[in-house]
């Protein structure tokens, strides 16, 4: 299991890496691509990234330890 740092670390690279690959000249590559069952390249390319982007960002929260809950507060005002 990772520690929380690495977990932000983990998610800190995951947004660049969206972020590159959302940028102007990959889009341009598969801009030209042809299309698959009447889809044109493009939006698969996009939606495929955008799915696998919430999908790893998921799975490395899911993975994230979780903080210990704190004992529920008495209230010592019944003295």
């Amino acid at each position: 299991m990772r520690t929380r740092a690495q977990s932000k670390d983990y998610l800190l690279i995951l947004a660049l890496a969206g972020l590159l690959l959302f940028n102007f000249p990959l889009l341009s590559l598969f801009s030209g691509i042809g299309s698959l069952s009447g889809i044109p390249g493009l939006l698969i390319y996009f939606f495929g990234l955008w799915l696998a982007i919430i999908l790893l960002t998921l799975l490395a929260l899911k993975r994230q330890p979780q903080l210990p809950t704190p004992p529920p507060r008495r209230d010592d005002d019944d003295q």
